[in-house]
């Protein structure tokens, strides 16, 4: 064969070549054929790559932590998993490192294509997130738990290698920090998001709206370093607070409520609430309300203003909200807004009054949180022995507990009875009452009864005398029966 024929043959094969790669440039063949002596032609328009509709995904900036799957097409020796560094880099399976920070998925494609060149002609790159990292998220305001909170981000599986993001929620953040407080203002949560351009534009939800349509929020989404604040209601609505309790992201009933009661009540001091599904000695069933508290403090007194019951609350922002509860209205009504519900840290002040209507005495004495009290009947009274204690309820009037203790002896003095009250200011009021049993309620002569009033009855003049013979003519012995005669007879003292 002559050297002319073998020049052309070479050149045929040469220009089939050539006019291969020019048809398919993503062959297999143009794909693993490195450059030799020609410099790489610009990276748009040699490398390419995969292009997938995903608007949650092409959204995501990439941040330290994401890891990403970089595939190449047709050289899975070159494909593999990277994830961002702290410093924003990523090392890719080539031994190259590209800055990602702060870029979405589709920006990074370009970058990691670019330097797949140095490989490849014309690489088709395919980048997908593999593991988004967690949300770095604050909450402040209204929240039983303020601070900052890591949130994981699951991928939600969908058709082929299209898979999106699962978002926590901002509902889920609250739960997470414990739930809200019943001072929480829900018609303008606060959220601050970092736009990444220095800028932190904030946007509001009515998440009141949220409860009352039934909805649970869960199209309220959170994005790495947002901060949401709850601010705090201006004023109190019981309806509203009910609402709030009977969601998920509010402090479960079960929570431990640590309250004080002072005031008109027969027990004053901290008490520990918890609510439950079911009712017992420490749990109201439900949620812990007013009354319940009360009944924890062994009820109202008798002179219990009960129409201006203070609670004080300390909110999480600094201030302090009061409301004026009355359990008169709540009695006659059931208007469940004069029961409110109670949270940690809560102040029951019941205040005293010295308008008593004994007719509202009566009827307070039948309510739940009006518990009974304890006096003393002391003397000629037929039920032994002569100290009787009795429980009764907090109307009780002097005569009822003289009859509930047995009434006279035939001995007992029936005109008058001694009657003593320790007042809580430390004094003793002491007088003599005439009796009267077809007397109302009289607080000179016929009071209605306090926790330990002691009642004296004495016995009769005649009776007196009878003592006297009796202890005189005793048997006793000799030595001692005249200085006896003379103490009885009150000529020598004891």
């Amino acid at each position: 064969m002559s050297f002319r024929v073998l020049r052309c043959l070479f050149q045929s094969t040469v220009s089939l070549t050539l006019l291969t790669l020019a048809i398919a440039p993503n062959s297999s063949m143009a794909q693993s054929l490195p450059y030799l002596e020609d410099p790489p032609p610009p990276p748009s328009r040699t490398s390419q790559r995969v292009r997938r509709s995903n608007p949650e995904l092409d959204e995501y900036t990439l941040g330290p932590g994401d890891l990403v799957q970089i595939e190449i097409f047709e050289a899975p020796e070159y494909s593999g998993e990277a994830q961002v560094l702290a410093n924003g880099m990523m090392d890719l399976p080539i031994g190259g490192r590209v800055y990602v920070e702060g870029l979405t998925i589709p920006q990074a494609t370009d970058i990691i294509a670019a330097e797949y060149v140095r490989i490849f002609r014309y690489p088709l790159v395919s980048v997908r997130l593999s593991g988004p990292r967690p949300l770095q998220v604050t909450i402040d305001g209204e929240v039983t738990q303020p601070g900052a909170y890591v949130m994981e981000i699951p991928l939600k599986a969908q058709s082929g290698l299209q898979r999106g993001l699962q978002y926590p929620t901002v509902p889920e953040l609250i739960e997470l920090a414990g739930g809200v407080t019943l001072s929480a203002d829900l018609r303008r949560v606060e959220v601050r998001r970092n736009s990444g351009n220095g800028k932190e534009p904030s946007f509001y939800i009515d998440l009141l709206s949220y409860i009352q349509s039934g909805r649970r929020g869960q199209d309220i989404t959170l994005r790495d370093g947002d901060a949401l604040f709850i601010p705090t209601a201006e004023r109190i609505e019981e309806e509203r607070v009910r609402q709030l309790a009977a969601t998920n992201f509010a402090v479960a009933e079960d929570s431990p409520r640590s309250v004080v009661v002072v005031g008109a009540v027969n027990q004053p001091g901290n008490y520990v609430l918890i609510g439950g599904p079911s009712r017992s000695e420490l749990r109201p069933g439900g949620l812990p309300t007013l009354t319940f508290a009360l009944e924890q403090a062994g009820g109202i007194v008798t002179n219990a203003d009960v129409r201006q019951v203070e609670i004080r609350r300390i909110t999480q922002t600094g201030g302090e909200q009061i409301i004026i509860a009355n359990l008169w209205e709540f009695l006659q009504t059931g208007d469940f807004e004069n029961d409110p519900i109670l949270q940690n840290g809560d102040t029951i002040v019941v205040p005293r009054t010295d308008a008593i209507d004994s007719a509202e005495v009566a009827q307070l004495a039948n309510a739940s949180f009006s518990a009974s009290i304890v006096v003393y009947v002391v003397g000629e009274v037929n039920k032994a022995p002569s100290i009787r204690t009795l429980e009764v309820p907090t109307n009780t009037t002097l005569n009822q507990a003289i009859l509930q203790a047995g009434g006279f002896t035939d001995d007992a003095n029936r005109d008058e009875v001694d009657f003593i009250r320790l007042n809580p200011d430390g004094t003793v009021r002491q007088e003599t009452i005439e009796l009267d049993f077809a007397r109302g309620i009289d607080e000179f002569e016929n009071p209605l009864l306090r926790p330990n009033d002691i009642i004296v009855i004495s016995r009769s003049g005649l009776a007196r005398v009878t003592d006297t013979l009796e202890t005189i003519f005793s048997p006793a012995p000799e030595i001692n029966s005249f200085m006896r005669i003379l103490e009885t007879l009150g000529i020598v003292g004891d």
